[in-house]
């Protein structure tokens, strides 16, 4: 007997959708030195960084205990929770002249785009005077840490400025800084947070406030204190006998450190939303329908934002934008608005431009002082 094929009455095919893009990394520390180039299983520049998930591993390729880097990958992975990963680079110190530490900071991130933060262990005032305005506008966005015990970070007005004064000066959103008479501490600040952010619902936090593993306070007086945190400086300090706190959490112009990570996340979530719409299906009409699954795109960015805890409800007070007013309730933590797509011009049309869409955010913050008022009623 003759069997037709079922294709002629029912033709089935599949069509898997392409995967989202993975989201950019946002807890892991790169360390920078050059001990890297000389142990027995060399960090070459070809290769120019190296991922570790524990610091055993590190002496496994040769480093040393007493290395910088490995003293400093110690402290990193020392906090609690422990963050899972870490890259160590190298500075190619065997050219003449040297490779700059700037320049060893640029090739790491060519090679490697999955670190967010960087340190360089042998970083002097110059250097970091060199690095802050790069790290401003580097991509992917990173930030720039690091460490010092310039005394002159202690005086009210040197000639010349500190390091810090100086950043600060500039207004450098990516760069933090602490004084520290111990050595690497930063990494610890550093293990820290990147132990602290796995991305997951509430783990928004601030670096005020916390204790850190393998580093000692300073002892300084108030006046001092109120010095270097002028200078937007950050410090490990001892209160009431009882607790080890890093504060206040500062980058160089004042922003916060997880303002800053938490815009960098959400910036990444929205952008990588958006383009999986173009890369996912098959067109994004010009039509209402297409403006909603961009609008829909840009929803579940900002909800993943409020799941981590970075925005929460509040009162806009920014001036008055579109349909959105000072004192407006802003009950979701965030609000979209677009341009008219019957306004779009022709021009646009024709470019196959969508029209604008502007996404207001009101950021949950976190309280670092408290003033109260106790009342005794006789």
């Amino acid at each position: 007997m003759t069997t037709l094929n079922l294709n002629s009455i029912v033709d089935v095919t599949v069509e898997v959708s392409p995967s989202s893009a993975p989201r950019a990394t946002f807890n892991q520390l790169l360390i920078v030195g050059t001990t890297g180039l000389t142990i027995a299983t060399p960090i070459t520049t070809s290769e120019r960084v190296r991922e570790y998930t524990e610091t055993a591993d590190m002496l496994t390729d040769g480093f040393l205990t007493t290395d910088a880097e490995y003293l400093a990958a110690v402290k990193y992975f020392g906090q609690s929770p422990a963050p899972d990963v870490l890259w160590v680079g190298v500075r190619d110190n065997t050219t003449s002249p040297e490779e700059s530490v700037l320049e060893a900071l640029i090739a790491c991130r060519a090679a490697e785009a999955d670190w967010y933060i960087c340190y360089s262990v042998e970083a002097i005032s110059t250097d970091i005077e060199e690095i802050a305005p790069v790290i401003e506008t580097m991509t992917p966005s990173t930030i720039f840490a690091y460490n010092s015990s310039d005394s002159d970070i202690l005086t009210s007005n040197p000639d010349p400025d500190d390091i810090c004064t100086t950043l600060k000066n500039n207004s450098y959103q990516r760069t933090i800084g602490q004084y520290s008479s111990i050595s690497h501490a930063i990494a610890a600040v550093m293990g820290r947070a990147c132990g602290l952010n796995n991305g997951n619902a509430n783990s928004a936090f601030t670096l005020m406030g916390k204790n850190l593993v393998g580093v000692t306070t300073e002892s300084l007086t108030s006046s001092q204190r109120s010095i270097v945190e002028a200078k937007n400086c950050n410090l490990y300090l001892y209160y009431a006998n009882y607790y080890s706190i890093f504060e206040q959490g500062v980058m160089a112009n004042g922003y916060f450190f997880d303002q800053i990570m938490n815009r960098d996340m959400l910036v990444n979530d929205i952008q990588l939303s958006c383009m999986d719409l173009i890369y996912q299906n098959r067109k994004i009409p010009q039509t209402e329908s297409g403006m909603t699954m961009i609008y829909n795109a840009l929803v579940k960015s900002c909800e993943l934002a409020v799941a981590r805890g970075h925005l929460g409800p509040g009162t806009y007070t920014g001036i008055n934008f579109k349909n959105l007013n000072t004192g407006d309730a802003m009950p979701n933590g965030y609000v979209i608005q677009q341009d008219s797509l019957a306004a779009q011009s022709s021009a646009d049309r024709a470019l196959r431009k969508a029209p604008a869409f502007y996404v207001t955010i009101k950021e949950a913050g976190a309280i670092h002082s408290m003033t109260i008022a106790v009342l005794v009623d006789l």
